[in-house]
């Protein structure tokens, strides 16, 4: 389904609410992504979700504010600190997070500290300061503090942590949109993405939909056969190695 279609699906939900009666909150959030799978495939540099949705309450008030967090999927991630002995550089400490989404994507209205409460934005993970992924083994004395803030530092630098002040636009009369880049190295995957209402600073009500990212093609062939007969990659990875290499001597050989 086109981002067209979806978006008027949003609309036509919200009507709905609209219509429902008094009864529901004037609060009613709708929203979605515009594509449910982003295939990776062997020209793959990357991709852009465009996320847009619908406010009731709508969102030129003063003090309403919209927070969209991409999250996914989650794994464990080794910080590892290196110090010089006797001229050698060595793995000296170490810190195994768990639970760490490969992909941390926030977008928001404003500033963080200026929509939401420092309560919900800790509760929530709003932000990449507020990410305190679990500590699953750690080298003995290792400072935890220092080897989180290295480990964001990293998936920043990689692009796969993001904080984006103001990147989400609100159009009128309530509709709102926001893009997310996705790297090159994005993993395969399920992906969350939590759209939060804010009204003077307190979380009203949230919205969550979901997008998959996955490889298509030969690159899903080589993937599969990788993960289900591991031996039978490895030695057909072996083989082409070696084949290739026996091709390189004779076409280089000299007569």
């Amino acid at each position: 389904m086109s981002a067209r279609c979806r978006l008027a699906a949003a609309l036509a939900g919200a009507v709905f609410l609209s219509a429902a009666g008094p009864a529901r909150a004037v609060t009613d959030l709708a929203s979605d992504v515009s594509s449910r799978l982003i295939e990776i495939t062997s020209n793959f540099s990357g991709a852009s979700l465009l996320i847009f949705g619908y406010a009731r309450s709508g969102l030129e008030r003063e003090g309403t504010d919209l927070v969209i967090v991409v999250r996914g999927p989650a794994t464990d991630a080794t910080v590892r600190r290196k110090e010089r002995v006797a001229g050698i550089w060595v793995n000296r400490s170490e810190v195994t997070f768990e639970g760490v989404p490969d992909v941390y994507a926030m977008a928001s209205t404003r500033a963080l500290d200026e929509a939401t409460r420092a309560f919900f934005r800790q509760v929530h993970g709003l932000g990449t300061e507020n990410l305190r992924p679990e500590v699953g083994e750690a080298t003995d004395g290792a400072d935890l503090e220092a080897f989180r803030a290295a480990l964001i530092r990293r998936k920043m630098e990689a692009d796969l942590f993001q904080d984006r002040p103001g990147a989400v636009q609100v159009v009128r009369d309530g509709l709102f949109r926001a893009e997310i880049d996705l790297p090159a190295t994005v993993s395969v995957g399920q992906y969350a993405v939590d759209v939060y209402l804010f009204a003077n600073g307190a979380l009203v009500t949230r919205e969550t939909s979901y997008f998959a990212v996955d490889k298509s093609g030969i690159e899903r062939s080589l993937f599969n056969l990788a993960h289900e007969r591991p031996l039978l990659y490895g030695l057909g990875a072996i083989t082409l190695a070696l084949v290739l290499g026996w091709l390189a001597s004779a076409l280089f050989r000299r007569p």
